[in-house]
């Protein structure tokens, strides 16, 4: 929750920039490395500060020209870099590796978050995949000049086109977790987290009801309905109901479920006191 906060006091006053929210995050998930390391030792570093710097760049951009969107901004990254943060730890801590380096997996899955909504315009898919489908596209060159792997590409993109929110319940019902173990990440996990990190900080009731009124402001001209709906009971409802998936290890034990099923809770109770 601080640190969601912390991201919005920045957004509002004077913004930290994505490389800063980068180096934090970094940071914090490797705070209990016991082996002697620098940050520049974390995989893919130069790759994830080159592209911190590139978001940031293109979001400035956008916002220059009043394009950049209302949720889909670069605050939604950095709201979705420090998600992954906080399920990486939680990862971690359950498979006793805090004091591990940052693994290539990770890394991967950090890199992932910066990238997932590059170049997004704030519209609605009106074909499968289609807003994901096209950052992969914007970003891709970018990637190959960074010197990011085919391999590595190959699975953020994967992961990226994963995050269209028509295919996750689907995706999550045929996930099988196993038990936490000191082994590297599976590209299953991977993609589950990265769903996850996405749609983590709206799911919470800080700030998801802020969120709630940044996506609806952002479908205002083009949605009308749809951003009406946004903002209310039934609305934030549906959204907990048949969006907010939430399937890993990790996400368990932060109690993310518990918290969604509190929240689902409360709003049937509201409904049902409208309705009398």
């Amino acid at each position: 929750m601080d640190a969601y906060r912390a991201l919005r006091n920045s957004w509002q006053m004077e913004w930290a920039g994505l490389p800063s929210v980068i180096t934090g995050t970094l940071n914090w998930l490797t705070q209990d490395v016991q082996v002697p390391h620098r940050l520049e030792d974390t995989p893919f570093y130069g790759i994830l500060m080159q592209a911190a710097a590139l978001v940031e760049m293109t979001g400035a951009q956008m916002a220059e020209n009043g394009f950049e969107p209302h949720y889909h901004n670069r605050l939604h990254t950095a709201d979705t870099l420090v998600s992954m943060a906080c399920l990486l730890r939680a990862q971690r801590q359950l498979s006793s590796r805090e004091s591990f380096p940052l693994g290539k997996e990770e890394a991967l899955c950090i890199l992932t978050m910066l990238l997932h909504d590059y170049g997004h315009e704030g519209h609605i898919n009106i074909l499968p995949k289609k807003n994901e489908a096209k950052s992969v596209f914007l970003y891709t060159p970018h990637m190959k000049s960074m010197g990011l792997g085919t391999h590595d590409l190959d699975r953020m993109n994967a992961m990226v086109l994963s995050t269209d929110p028509m295919s996750l319940g689907d995706l999550h019902r045929k996930f099988k977790p196993r038990p936490p173990s000191a082994r590297p990440l599976e590209i299953n996990e991977m993609t589950i987290l990265v769903t996850e990190a996405d749609i983590l900080a709206s799911a919470l009731p800080y700030p998801g009801l802020d969120l709630s009124r940044a996506l609806s402001a952002e479908w205002s001209k083009l949605y009308k309905e749809k951003s009406v709906s946004l903002m209310t009971c039934e609305g934030r409802l549906g959204f907990l109901q048949s969006g907010a998936h939430f399937s890993s290890e990790a996400a368990k034990a932060l109690g993310i479920p518990v918290l969604i099923t509190s929240q689902k809770q409360l709003l049937q109770e509201q409904l049902a006191r409208s309705n009398q």
